[in-house]
């Protein structure tokens, strides 16, 4: 099924372009609950989150490159907490401080090798059976 905002994007003749971003808040339990004071019981899918990009033709036409690129990282893992650095890629901003090993839209892009959930409780690694043992 796709988003309404992706066919409203897609009427406009002019570059378009939408990320989305899963929220899994509601999967992942905070530790204030006493019926839950670790993340063991918590599905994959509160750790391994989608995301959808959607671009318009003539975005696609315009951005070429970036196009490119994006197609390219698509098994890139995103990281919300370098979001900003992606953002500024999709927007075709630049400047001297962005740090491509942190777009992950970039093939200079280079996951953390940690990645953290809930104030350092878990170290979680892609792969993971399962995370929080």
């Amino acid at each position: 099924v796709r988003p309404a905002v992706v066919d409203e994007l897609r009427e406009r003749d002019r570059p378009a372009v939408m990320l989305y971003v899963s929220d899994p808040g509601s999967s992942v339990k905070d530790g204030r609950s006493s019926e839950m004071r670790s993340y063991k019981a918590v599905n994959i899918d509160a750790y391994e989150i989608p995301m959808l990009l959607y671009m318009s033709p003539a975005y696609v036409s315009r951005f070429g490159g970036f196009a490119a690129r994006a197609r390219a990282a698509v098994h890139h893992p995103l990281q919300t907490d370098r979001l900003f650095w992606g953002m500024v890629s999709l927007c075709q901003v630049s400047c001297d401080d962005l740090a491509p090993e942190k777009d992950f839209f970039s093939n200079k892009f280079v996951p953390a090798e940690k990645r953290y959930l809930g104030e350092g409780t878990l170290v979680y690694h892609k792969g993971m059976a399962n995370p929080g043992k």
